[in-house]
């Protein structure tokens, strides 16, 4: 990693691309779509289950319950790790895979995890801290508006939780 610094910045800044573009297709074409067959409609039917936990007026809660389906179920992620791991060690070299999977690891869990279940939990001491107290508060503020406001309210918006919905201004379907 510490070798050639410019080729582990440039993994780890195509390991962001590449989760942003994975997170937003995920979402819009797996999770937003009711399939028949039985693994990927189980996946759609805990997210429509999380839609409708949290809908209209009703975006955030503290009640547990509510929270079945916001955070991604804890085999899905290592499964499409594997998958993707083998197939890309089997593609790149071996000093780009270590940053490239790291920074798609640290992407899912602070950005679509743990941020994603705390904008449900709605106001919580993390989020008030971040946007009170950093320079991130503004950006963490877009975030929790984009997603429950913008995605919540209108299903087809907003789909890339990453900040700043990086991915729907590409493909058209950012809305403030």
């Amino acid at each position: 990693l510490l070798e050639n610094p410019l080729k582990t910045l440039g993994s780890l800044a195509l390991g962001t691309a590449y989760y942003i573009l994975f997170e937003y297709g995920y979402h819009r074409y797996l999770l937003h779509i009711s399939w028949r067959i039985p693994i990927l409609k189980k996946l759609y039917e805990s997210h429509k289950n999380h839609h409708q936990s949290f809908h209209g007026n009703q975006l955030t809660s503290r009640d547990i319950a509510h929270h079945k389906g916001t955070v991604t179920q804890w085999h899905v992620f290592p499964i499409l790790f594997l998958a993707h791991y083998f197939l890309f060690t089997r593609v790149f070299p071996n000093y780009f895979t270590f940053p490239f999977f790291l920074s798609i690891t640290l992407n899912f869990t602070f950005f679509y995890q743990i941020a994603h279940h705390l904008a449900h939990i709605g106001d919580n001491i993390i989020d008030r801290f971040i946007i009170q107290k950093t320079i991130l508060g503004p950006i963490r503020q877009r975030q929790i508006n984009n997603h429950l406001i913008g995605h919540h309210r209108k299903r087809h918006k907003n789909l890339n939780f990453f900040p700043e919905c990086v991915a729907d201004r590409i493909f058209g379907t950012y809305e403030k």
